[in-house]
C-alpha cells in the first residue's frame, strides 16, 4: 500500500477525532452526514428526495467553502486535491469543483503531482474491478469522474515534462500508464452507457431474456457448426443446416447493428467488436456453402442474387477455403461465447488477486473512512439500519432526513465554531475493497471449496452453466490433456455445483503448486553463486546440444559423401538430386551442426571455468575445517540418544533407563574409549547407526547419512521392498531423495547441492578475507598505513575487499576458520576478542548473521509494486485472451520465448564475469529482514523431502506410531505422527496423502480382534500381536484381504437382503493398489463357489456390483483369487504363523526405522537451532550492506 496514503489516512483520522471531541455531544460526524445523504434516497418519496438533495447541496457548499478557504501553506495539497476528486459531489458543484480542483493540481510541486497520479492508476483499477458492485448510474458517474481527473492528471504531467527534463523517462511511463488507464475507462463507460440504453428502450427483462437467447443461439450454431464440418456434402441435410447457419448470423447481425446504433463511440465500438461480432455473423454458410445443395425452386431473391455473385471462376478456390473458413468460424464463435461466458461471470472473475501481501494488520483495518467507532450510542446508526426490515427502514429514513436537517443547520450556523463542515478524502485503496484478495486465501478457499460455497458464491445460473461445461468436457482426448484434463477428470459429482466444487478444488492444488514454485524461484537467492549459475546453464546447455551436434555432423558428412559418390560416376550423374543433396539436405545437416557443436564448446568451457571457481573455493573451505561442524552433532549426543530411546520404549524411566545406559557404553565400545563387554545387537547396531548420524557435518555435502541410511540400509529396503512391496513408481519418487545424485533443475539434491556449496563458498570467502587484511591487536600499532586503512574498511564492512591470496599478497595470518562463522558457541568469541579486540569480534558476528540470512533469505517479493505482483482473472481474460486476442497466442509465447533466452544469456554473462573478475560481484536483492519463517521453509526444502518420505512409511507399517490399538480404536496416549507431520509443515496435499494412508490402515485393523481369536487369542504375547498388527496394517501378502473375505463376501449377500447397494464398512485396496479386471473375474467365480447356492437376483446383484466395481467387492475377489483352490481364513492362517516366526527380524527392522525418524527429526531440530543462533532471529538490526 502506499506510504502517502497510509499517513495520510492516519493525519485524517487523528485530525477528525480530535474535532469530533470538540463538538458538542449528540452531533453527527461528517462521516455520518455523508453516509446518510448516500443512503436515505432508496427510502424516502419524492418530496423527501427534494428536500434531502437540498440539504446535500447545503452542506457540499458548506464543505468546499470551508477546504476551498483555508490557508494553502496549512494543509496538505495532495489530500485536498484527493478530497476534491474522491467526494460526489452534488452536480450543481460541477463546475465549480473542476476549477478548484485543476487549481490545486497547478499549485502541486513535482513530488506531490507524482504522488496524485500514483493514487489515481491504483483508484482507477481498483474502480474497474468494483464496477460489478455498482448499478449502472453509479458506475457511468463514477467512470467518467475518474477518467476527467485522470485526463486532467496527464495534461499536467505533460506540460511538467514540457517544461523539464529531469526524470523524463519515469514521467513518460507514468503518462502512458495514465493514457491506457484513460482509455479503458472510456471504453469500459461506453458499455455501460450501452447497456443502460438498451435497458430503458426494450426494458430490463426483455434485454436478459434476448441476451441468454443469443447465448443459446451461439452454443447451438457451434453444434452445428461441428455437424456441418463432418457431414458429407451430397447429404440431405445439408441445405436445411446452412439456412440455419444463415438466419442465426443474421440473429447475431441483427444485434450487432442495434449495439452499435445506441453506441457512442461508434468508430471505436466497431473496431473492438469487428472481429468477434460482426466478421463471425456473416453468413458465410451461403457464400461458401455448395450451389447444389439448394434446389432450384428453393429459397428467394437472396439465393437467386448469390448465385448471380458467385462467378464460377472462383467457385473452386471457396471450396478449397471452406474447410479452411469453417474452422476459422468455429475458432472465433468459440471466442466469443467464451467472451459470453466470461462476462456472466464478471461478478465473479473481477476481482484483484495480490500475490505475496503479509497478513494485514489488525490496526491497520480500523482506519476506514466509512468508519463511525467510537463516536457514542447514536452514531450506531447505520449498524441499526442495515438490520431493519425494508418497510422499517422507510419509517426510520423519515425520522432520520429530520435528524440530518437539524445537524446540517448546526454544522451551518456561522455562531457554532466549535462544529467545523469538514470531511475525509475517499480514498479507493486494497485494504477497505471487497474485491481486493490475499493469492493465499484465494487458495486456501479452493482446496477447502464444498458445494455450498459455490452455490453461495456464485449465481445460480452460472453454476447449472459451469457445471454443464465440466461435464461436456469429459470426454477421453480431453482428459489427458496437460492440466485441462487434471480439472476434467476432478470434477466430478452428481450436482452441478459438486462438480464445480471439486474442479475448484483441483485448481486450487495446481494454484498452490503454483506459488510454490514462484517462491522456490525466489528461495534461489542467495544460494545461486556465480559458479552455480554458470555451471547449471552449462550444463543444460551441454546436455541439449550434444547428441544433436553429433547426430548432425554425421548424418551431414554421410550426405556429402553420398553427393560426392554419385558426382564420381558419370553414368549415375543426376543434377537434381545431386542438387538437392547439396542445398537442402547436406549443408543444413552440416550448418546446424556446426552451430551445435560450437554452443556445446561454449558449454564445456564455461564449465570448465565455473568448475575451477567452485573447486578452488570449496577446497579453501575445507582446508578451514568446515567438515569439522560433526562436532556439532558430537555436542549433542545426549539429546540424540534420549531421543531414540523415547521412540523405541514405554514413556516410563524404568524402561529407558537400561536401553539409554547399553546404547552409551555400546557408542563408547566402537569409539575404543572402553573394554569391551557383553552388549546386546540391538543396542550394537542402535550404536552404529548414532555414529554414523554423527559423522555428517550440517550445512556441510557431507550430511547425506541420514538420506543414504533411508535408501540402502538393509531394514529399511527389506520393510519397503520385502513387507510392504512398493511399487516401481513408488522406487522411483523414494530414489529422487539421493543426495548424491539428481537432476539439474529439480529434487532435493538441487537444494541440498545449492545451499551446501553456497555455504562452503561463502565461509571459504570470509576466511580469505579475514586472513588477509586482519591485524591482531599488538601488530596495527606497527602496521602499515595501508594495511591499517584495509583492516579499518574491514572492521566497518563498507568496501569490498580482495578475498584471494595472490603473489606479493600473501595471507596475513591463517587464525580465522570456518568454526569461527558456522559454530555459535561463545569460545570462539572469546578467542578473536582476545587476539583481535571487541570490534573484529562484532564484525563477525554481523557477518555470520549475514551469511546466514543471505543463504537462508529470500528475494522482497512482497515489496514489488502492487501492480506487477497482482493478477486479474477477469482483467487478465480481456487484454489477452478476448475479443479474439486468443489468436495472437503463439506470437506471445514465441516473443516470452525470445525475453526468456535473452535474461539467460544476460544472467550467464554477468556470473561469467563475476568469476572471470574477482572485483565484479554478482549481488541479488536478497531480504536480509526476512523473518525466521523464511529460513524455516527455505530449510524444509533441504529436509522435507527425507523427513515425509519417512513418515509416510512408518504410517503405513506401524499402528503404535499412529496411536492405534489392534482393534484400529484411537488410544488414549496420541502417536507421534501428528507430532512429526507438524514438524514438517507440510502442503495440504501431503497431509491428504498421509490421512489416506492412515484410514487405509484403520479400516483394516477392524478386522484383526476376530481374527486374532482364531490364531491364538489371549495366549499371543504383546510382540507376537504387534506383528500381526503390523501385517494388517500394511496388508502384507494380502492377510487383511484374506482375513476378512469371508466375512465381506456374507455381507455383500446381506446388504442385497436389506435393500442396500453396498455393505457398510469395507477393505481399503492393499498396497499394489487396485487389482486387474482378470483377477477380479478369477475370484468372483471363486467367491460364487465359495457362497454356494444363490439366487438369480443375488447372482445379478453381486455380476452388477463387478462390473460397476462397487465398494470392496473388486478386492474380496482378488483376496479368493490369491486364495485359488482354499479358503480365504486358511491362507490368512498360514501367513500369520509364518510372519509370527520372524517376528523378532522384523520387528528389530521397525525399530531401525524408527530410530532413523527420530535422528531426522533431531536433524531438523539442530539446523533450525543452529541457523536461529547464527542469524540472530531475535529482534537484532542488521546493516542493508554486506561485508567483504
Amino acid at each position: 500500500m502506499s506510504e502517502l496514503r497510509d499517513e495520510e489516512g492516519l493525519a485524517a483520522a487523528s485530525g477528525e477525532a480530535s474535532r469530533d471531541e470538540e463538538c458538542a455531544e449528540g452531533i453527527w460526524p461528517p462521516t455520518l452526514v455523508r453516509w446518510a445523504f448516500e443512503t436515505l434516497p432508496d427510502h424516502l418519496d419524492e418530496a423527501e428526495r427534494t428536500q434531502l438533495e437540498e440539504l446535500r447541496l447545503r452542506w457540499d457548499t458548506a464543505v468546499l467553502d470551508h477546504e476551498v478557504g483555508g490557508d494553502a501553506q496549512a494543509v496538505d495539497l495532495v489530500q485536498r486535491y484527493q478530497l476534491l476528486a474522491r467526494i460526489a459531489w452534488h452536480p450543481a458543484l460541477a463546475d465549480r469543483i473542476r476549477n478548484e480542483r485543476q487549481s490545486v493540481l497547478d499549485t502541486l510541486d513535482d513530488a506531490q503531482l507524482d504522488d496524485v497520479a500514483k493514487l489515481a492508476i491504483e483508484s482507477g483499477h481498483l474502480l474497474l474491478v468494483e464496477q460489478e458492485d455498482l448499478t449502472l448510474a453509479q458506475r457511468s458517474q463514477d467512470l467518467e469522474r475518474e477518467r476527467e481527473i485522470v485526463l486532467a492528471i496527464v495534461g499536467r504531467l505533460r506540460q511538467r515534462l514540457s517544461e523539464s527534463g529531469e526524470r523524463r523517462a519515469a514521467r513518460a511511463e507514468r503518462i502512458r500508464e495514465l493514457d491506457r488507464l484513460a482509455l479503458r475507462l472510456r471504453d469500459q463507460n461506453d458499455e455501460t452507457n450501452l447497456t443502460r440504453r438498451l435497458e430503458a428502450t426494450f426494458g430490463r427483462r426483455a434485454f436478459t431474456i434476448f441476451s441468454r437467447f443469443t447465448f443459446w443461439c451461439l452454443v447451438a450454431l457451434l453444434v452445428l457448426l461441428i455437424w456441418e464440418m463432418n457431414l458429407d456434402h451430397e447429404s440431405e441435410l445439408l441445405p436445411t443446416l446452412l439456412l440455419i447457419d444463415s438466419g442465426l448470423c443474421l440473429v447475431f447481425l441483427w444485434e450487432f447493428v442495434v449495439r452499435i446504433w445506441f453506441v457512442d463511440r461508434k468508430a471505436r465500438w466497431f473496431r473492438r467488436h469487428f472481429l468477434t461480432d460482426f466478421l463471425p455473423a456473416l453468413p458465410f454458410a451461403l457464400l461458401t456453402g455448395p450451389l447444389h445443395a439448394f434446389p432450384e425452386g428453393t429459397g428467394s431473391i437472396w439465393i437467386s442474387l448469390l448465385r448471380l455473385l458467385r462467378i464460377p471462376i472462383y467457385a473452386r478456390y471457396l471450396r478449397f477455403l471452406q474447410p479452411f473458413v469453417a474452422t476459422v468460424r468455429l475458432i472465433v464463435f468459440w471466442v466469443r461465447g467464451m467472451d459470453r461466458l466470461v462476462q456472466g461471470l464478471a461478478p465473479f472473475l473481477n476481482r484483484t488477486i495480490v500475490l505475496f501481501e503479509p497478513e494485514p494488520d489488525d490496526a491497520k483495518s480500523e482506519d476506514d473512512d466509512r468508519s463511525f467507532r467510537d463516536e457514542g450510542v447514536l452514531h450506531e446508526v447505520p449498524d441499526e439500519f442495515v438490520r431493519l426490515t425494508p418497510a422499517m427502514r422507510r419509517e426510520r429514513a423519515t425520522g432520520l432526513l429530520v435528524e440530518l436537517q437539524s445537524n446540517v443547520s448546526l454544522y451551518c450556523a456561522p455562531e457554532r465554531t466549535d462544529c467545523i463542515p469538514e470531511e475525509r478524502p475517499r480514498i479507493r485503496d486494497a485494504w477497505t475493497s471487497r474485491r481486493v484478495d490475499r493469492a493465499e486465501d484465494i487458495v486456501a478457499g479452493l482446496e477447502e471449496a464444498e458445494a455450498a460455497d459455490v452455490e453461495r458464491v456464485l449465481p445460480r445460473d452460472s453454476v447449472v452453466s459451469l457445471g454443464r461445461l465440466l461435464r461436456a468436457m469429459d470426454l477421453p482426448l480431453l482428459r489427458h490433456v496437460p492440466f485441462l484434463g487434471g480439472v476434467v477428470r476432478a470434477s466430478s459429482g452428481s450436482t452441478p455445483a459438486d462438480r464445480v466444487a471439486h474442479a475448484g478444488r483441483k485448481l486450487g492444488g495446481y494454484a498452490r503448486s503454483a506459488l510454490s514454485f514462484v517462491t522456490g524461484w525466489a528461495d534461489l537467492a542467495g544460494v545461486l553463486t556465480p559458479t552455480v549459475v554458470v555451471d547449471r546453464l552449462a550444463t543444460a546447455l551441454m546436455k541439449s546440444t550434444q547428441r544433436p551436434a553429433v547426430r548432425l555432423l554425421l548424418f551431414g558428412s554421410f550426405f556429402v559423401l553420398v553427393k560426392l559418390f554419385f558426382e564420381a560416376l558419370p553414368s549415375w550423374r543426376n543434377e537434381g538430386l545431386v542438387r538437392f543433396l547439396d542445398r537442402f539436405v547436406a549443408t543444413p545437416l552440416l550448418v546446424l551442426g556446426a552451430v551445435c557443436l560450437v554452443l556445446l564448446l561454449l558449454a564445456r568451457w564455461l564449465k570448465r571455468v565455473a568448475g575451477e571457481a567452485s573447486e578452488r573455493f570449496l577446497r579453501a573451505a575445507e582446508a578451514r575445517f568446515v567438515n569439522l561442524l560433526e562436532l556439532l552433532r558430537r555436542s549433542r549426543e545426549e539429546v540424540d540418544r534420549d531421543a531414540v530411546v523415547d521412540r523405541l520404549v514405554s514413556v516410563e524411566l524404568r524402561d529407558k533407563m537400561p536401553l539409554s545406559i547399553e546404547l552409551s557404553a555400546a557408542m563408547d565400545e566402537l569409539r575404543g574409549r572402553a573394554t569391551p563387554r557383553t552388549i546386546s545387537n540391538r543396542a550394537r547396531r542402535l550404536a552404529l547407526l548414532l555414529l554414523d548420524f554423527q559423522d555428517g557435518a550440517p550445512l556441510h555435502r557431507t550430511d547425506t547419512k541420514l538420506a543414504e541410511q533411508f535408501l540402502s540400509h538393509p531394514d529399511l529396503w527389506n520393510l519397503r521392498h520385502e513387507h510392504l512391496r512398493t511399487s516401481t513408481r513408488e522406487d522411483r519418487r523414494i530414489a529422487k531423495l539421493d543426495l548424491e545424485k539428481g537432476g539439474v533443475f529439480s529434487g532435493a539434491f538441487l537444494w541440498f547441492d545449492l545451499v551446501t556449496q553456497a555455504v562452503s563458498v561463502r565461509v571459504a570467502t570470509l576466511c580469505s578475507t579475514y586472513n588477509l587484511h586482519l591485524l591482531p591487536r599488538d601488530e596495527v600499532e606497527t602496521a602499515s598505513q595501508e594495511r591499517r586503512e584495509r583492516h579499518e574498511r574491514l572492521v566497518r564492512g563498507g568496501a569490498e575487499l580482495s578475498v584471494e591470496a595472490v603473489r606479493g599478497r600473501p595471507y596475513r595470518d591463517s587464525f580465522f576458520h570456518a568454526l569461527h562463522f558456522l559454530d555459535p558457541s561463545e569460545r570462539w568469541l572469546d578467542e578473536v576478542r582476545n587476539r583481535y579486540g571487541d570490534a573484529v569480534a562484532h564484525r563477525l558476528v554481523l557477518d555470520r548473521a549475514l551469511l546466514v540470512r543471505e543463504i537462508f533469505g529470500t528475494r522482497s517479493l512482497h515489496r514489488l509494486p502492487e501492480k506487477d505482483r497482482s493478477f486479474n482473472p477477469f482483467d487478465w481474460y480481456e487484454s489477452r485472451v478476448g475479443s479474439g486476442r486468443i489468436l495472437l497466442l503463439p506470437l506471445r509465447m514465441i516473443w516470452s520465448w525470445f525475453k526468456l533466452t535473452w535474461l539467460l544469456l544476460r544472467l550467464v554473462a554477468s556470473s561469467a564475469r563475476a568469476i572471470l573478475d574477482p572485483k565484479v560481484r554478482a549481488r541479488e536483492a536478497i531480504d536480509q529482514g526476512a523473518p525466521f519463517s523464511v529460513a524455516r521453509r527455505k530449510l524444509r526444502r533441504l529436509k522435507k523431502p527425507l523427513l515425509i518420505a519417512a513418515i509416510e512409511l512408518a504410517v503405513r507399517i506401524d499402528p503404535e506410531y499412529l496411536g492405534l490399538d489392534d482393534d484400529g480404536k484411537e488410544r488414549e496416549a496420541r502417536g507421534a505422527w501428528e507430532h512429526d507431520l507438524a514438524r514438517a509443515e507440510p502442503t495440504p496435499r501431503e497431509v491428504e496423502r498421509v490421512r489416506r494412508f492412515r484410514a487405509d490402515v484403520r479400516g483394516r485393523l477392524l478386522y484383526l480382534p476376530k481374527f486374532v481369536e482364531r490364531v491364538g487369542g489371549a495366549a499371543l504375547d504383546s510382540r507376537s500381536r504387534r506383528r500381526l498388527a503390523c501385517a494388517f496394517a500394511m496388508d502384507e501378502g494380502g492377510i487383511a484381504r484374506l482375513a476378512a473375505a469371508e466375512e465381506r463376501a456374507r455381507a455383500w449377500l446381506l446388504a442385497y437382503s436389506e435393500g442396500r447397494e453396498i455393505p457398510s464398512g469395507g477393505l481399503p485396496y492393499g498396497p499394489t493398489g487396485r487389482p486387474s479386471k482378470s483377477t477380479v473375474d478369477r475370484g468372483f467365480h471363486a467367491m460364487r463357489g465359495w457362497l454356494g447356492q444363490m439366487s438369480p437376483k443375488e447372482r445379478r446383484f453381486l455380476e452388477r456390483a463387478k462390473k460397476h466395481r462397487l465398494g470392496d467387492l473388486d478386492v474380496v475377489c482378488q483376496a479368493f483369487a490369491d486364495a485359488s483352490a482354499k479358503r480365504p481364513s486358511s491362507v490368512a492362517l498360514e501367513l500369520a504363523a509364518r510372519f509370527d516366526s520372524g517376528r523378532e527380524r522384523f520387528l528389530g527392522r521397525l525399530e531401525t526405522l524408527q530410530a532413523l525418524l527420530a535422528l531426522i527429526m533431531q536433524d531438523l531440530e539442530l539446523h533450525e537451532s543452529l541457523i536461529r543462533q547464527l542469524g540472530l532471529y531475535d529482534g537484532h538490526d542488521l546493516p542493508s550492506a554486506r561485508s567483504a
